[in-house]
C-alpha cells in the first residue's frame, strides 16, 4: 500500500509541475469547454514549453537547472496575468453528457493501475530505454544538461521537471513515469475518436486502450520511461487538430504540438 501511494505521489507531481502552471491560460482559452478538453490543454502546453525551454537550455545556455525552472513557471505566471485581462473567449458549444466526467475518470484511473501493475511488482523498470533515460534525468538534475549531445534532450527536461522544483527521486520517476503518459493516451484518443459530439464513441475507444487486452501492446508502452511516449500521447492530438483546422485556434494548437512532437520523439529527428 505505501508504494502504491508513492506512485500516485509520483504521478501528481508530474501532474503538477506540467499542467497546473498553464491551466489557467488554458481555462481562458477554451472558456465554456468540458473540463476534459482544458485539462488536456494545459498537459499539451505545459509539456510543449518544458520541453522548448529544456532544449535550448540544454545546448544554448547549460545553466543552473533551478532556473530553468524559475524561468518556466515565471512565463506561465506572467501569462496568466496577461490573459486574465483579455476579453474571455466566446464559450464552447461543445457540451458534455452528464455522466461523461465520471466514466472517463474511472477509464483513467483502470488505465493508470493497469500501467502500475509491472512497476509496484518489480523494482526493475521494465525495459533497458528506461535505463537510459534515468541516467539522462539525474544529469539534467545534476548538471543542467545531458551529456549524449545526440539524443533529443527536450523528453528528459520534461521528466525532470519533478525533480528540480519537487525534489522528486529521479528513480520514482522512471519507475512510475509510464503511467502518466499511459493516462494522456488514453485522454488523447478519447479526445480524437469523441470528436464532434460523440462522447460514448470518446469513451469506448479510451477503454479499450486503457485495460481490453486485445490491446496489451499499447498497455505495455506505458511500463518505464521512454521518448515515445510522449510522441504517442501527441500523435491523435496532430490528427485531432488537423481534423479542425479552420476553426478557432486550431492551426496554433496544431503547431503547438507539432512542435512538442519533434522536440521531444527521437524518431521524428
Amino acid at each position: 500500500m505505501e508504494l502504491l501511494f508513492q506512485s500516485f505521489v509520483t504521478l501528481a507531481s508530474l501532474a503538477w509541475a506540467l499542467m497546473v502552471p498553464p491551466l489557467f491560460v488554458a481555462w481562458k482559452m477554451g472558456r465554456g469547454a468540458c473540463r476534459w478538453s482544458v485539462i488536456l490543454n494545459a498537459w499539451i502546453l505545459g509539456c510543449a514549453s518544458q520541453g522548448l525551454l529544456g532544449l535550448i537550455w540544454n545546448w544554448k545556455i547549460q545553466g543552473h537547472p533551478s532556473t530553468e525552472t524559475a524561468v518556466y513557471f515565471g512565463f506561465w505566471l506572467v501569462a496568466s496575468l496577461l490573459v486574465a485581462r483579455k476579453p474571455t473567449s466566446r464559450p464552447n458549444e461543445e457540451q458534455a453528457l452528464e455522466s461523461e466526467g465520471v466514466w472517463l475518470g474511472a477509464i483513467l484511473l483502470a488505465g493508470i493501475l493497469v500501467r502500475l501493475l509491472h512497476p509496484l511488482g518489480h523494482a526493475a523498470l521494465g525495459q533497458s530505454d528506461a535505463y537510459s533515460h534515468l541516467q539522462f534525468i539525474r544529469h539534467v538534475v545534476s548538471d543542467g544538461m545531458i551529456h549524449n549531445q545526440i539524443y533529443p534532450p527536450a523528453y528528459s527536461w520534461i521528466m525532470a521537471l519533478p525533480s528540480i522544483s519537487l525534489g522528486v527521486d529521479p528513480y520514482e520517476l522512471a519507475r512510475f513515469g509510464g503511467a502518466f503518459w499511459g493516462a494522456g493516451l488514453i485522454l488523447a484518443l478519447f479526445a480524437l475518436a469523441r470528436g464532434e459530439g460523440k462522447p460514448w464513441a470518446g469513451l469506448m475507444a479510451g477503454a479499450l486502450v486503457a485495460f481490453c487486452p486485445a490491446w496489451m501492446p499499447l498497455m505495455k508502452t506505458g511500463v518505464g520511461a521512454y521518448a515515445n511516449q510522449v510522441g504517442l500521447f501527441l500523435v491523435p492530438l496532430v490528427l485531432l487538430s488537423y481534423s479542425r483546422l479552420g476553426r478557432r485556434g486550431s492551426l496554433g494548437f496544431l503547431m503547438i504540438l507539432s512542435v512538442a512532437l519533434v522536440e521531444a520523439v527521437p524518431m521524428m529527428w
